[in-house]
């Protein structure tokens, strides 16, 4: 059962599409601008179903692919195929890149860079957005050094209001969107379906819990083994 929560002087909602048109709704009826974004960690087939559930409201998103995530890959047959359906649809493809894995901003440059012709070369299209996932935090300077290479950081223009999803949960402030004029609107496919849902049960209904479980006990070896 989804839980609803609700906040002084917020907004909460269970996690489903008609919510998310809604929001949208809601902010382009204050002739406010728009940019959302896809962070697409855990599930290529959920990204996608969202992009068609966009396409079919006329709503045009960026869905932002990770190369490294360990529950899909990026650069096989049936993910490339995906990935051009959602850019078939109208939307933007961009890349979610995980910050830190190299540790070095060099090699992460480098990285950036042959990331961005191979998807470029996948979908034969230009590709303008990047975001980041994990730590450290991008410096400006680095930003600055990715923007060189001709990708948009859109997760650091200030000039944007930011609305994000969390598990289980997200908050609108209403006074935000009577005084802001740009909203960057950040949605994670994976929580998000025609039924609502809580995240336990949108992960078990994906069968992703037990890979998720796979995936952080690697991680727990790899750290002890590097200690």
């Amino acid at each position: 059962m989804a839980q609803f929560r609700h906040r002084e002087g917020l907004f909460s909602m269970p996690f489903t599409f008609d919510n998310y048109l809604g929001i949208v709704k809601s902010l382009l009826r204050e002739d406010k601008t728009v940019f959302i974004k896809h962070n697409v960690y855990f599930s290529l087939e959920k990204a996608l179903e969202m992009a068609e559930f966009e396409n079919l409201h006329k709503i045009k998103s960026s869905y932002l692919i990770s190369f490294s995530s360990p529950f899909y890959n990026a650069m096989n047959k049936d993910s490339i195929e995906k990935i051009r359906m959602i850019k078939s649809l109208g939307h933007g493809i961009g890349l979610h890149f995980d910050i830190g894995v190299i540790q070095n901003e060099e090699k992460e440059l480098d990285t950036i860079s042959a990331q961005k012709f191979m998807m470029e070369a996948y979908i034969s299209s230009h590709i303008d957005y990047i975001t980041f996932r994990g730590k450290p935090i991008p410096s400006y300077e680095f930003t600055t050094k990715v923007q060189l290479q001709g990708l948009i950081c859109p997760d650091y223009d200030t000039r944007y209001s930011h609305i994000s999803d969390s598990i289980n949960d997200i908050e609108i402030n209403p006074e935000d969107i009577k005084v802001r004029e740009r909203f960057l609107l950040g949605v994670q496919p994976i929580w998000w379906g025609v039924e609502a849902m809580d995240w336990q049960e949108r992960l078990a209904s994906l069968e992703l819990n037990k890979k998720i479980e796979k995936a952080m006990h690697k991680e727990v070896e790899e750290l002890e083994q590097s200690i």
